[in-house]
């Protein structure tokens, strides 16, 4: 039996040229022409490699979400506190552009049961990393905090809005000084501003 000609693409980079436009567009805003074009694939050739649209959303999906998610591995180091949370935020403040789980939160795509579960869990891992960076910062005297649950939650919160506020507009110095407010809550106090 012959076998079919082998995939001629990177399946991951594809995929995050295809997380690009649904950052930018959303799903409903997003054509399979915009795909084509973005992923450098035909239209037919996307669809035999991924079946629809949705699917080909669900799998950038996935793949931005793991990819966010290993950007905050130094959270989960075994010596990770409030340094790796400052780190964390200010990352977030360099890289400050859209986000595609914020911008799918935020559009009905998130009403999509199988969309709403990949976002859930992705909450759910960033929440994880930053409570285990500050049950170590409680550890090791950097803080005090009766629920770091709660502050782990704010701190992505923090996350998201730094996300949403960038794509506003707002000035990088402006997210800074939001990332200096998260630090007040969570205890430590901004460096004094020249």
């Amino acid at each position: 039996m012959a076998r079919g000609r082998p995939r001629q693409f990177d399946e991951r980079e594809v995929l995050r040229s295809a997380a690009d436009v649904f950052r930018e567009r959303g799903f409903a805003g997003t054509s399979m022409h915009a795909l084509s074009e973005a992923m450098q694939m035909g239209e037919q050739s996307i669809y035999n490699a991924f079946g629809s649209k949705q699917k080909v959303f669900e799998r950038a999906l996935d793949q931005y979400s793991a990819e966010s998610d290993a950007s905050l591995q130094a959270l989960f180091g075994p010596d990770a506190s409030l340094p790796a949370i400052e780190a964390c935020l200010s990352m977030a403040v360099i890289r400050a552009k859209p986000c595609l789980v914020a911008r799918t939160c935020l559009s009905q795509d998130a009403e999509d049961p199988a969309v709403a579960r990949k976002l859930s869990r992705h909450m759910r891992n960033v929440e994880s990393a930053f409570l285990r960076a500050l049950d170590n910062a409680i550890d090791k005297g950097e803080i005090e905090c009766d629920d770091p649950v709660k502050l782990a939650r704010y701190l992505n919160m923090t996350v998201v809005g730094i996300s949403v506020m960038a794509r506003s507009g707002m000035s990088k110095q402006a997210l800074r000084q939001l990332v200096d407010v998260s630090l007040q809550v969570v205890g430590r106090r901004p460096p004094d501003e020249p």
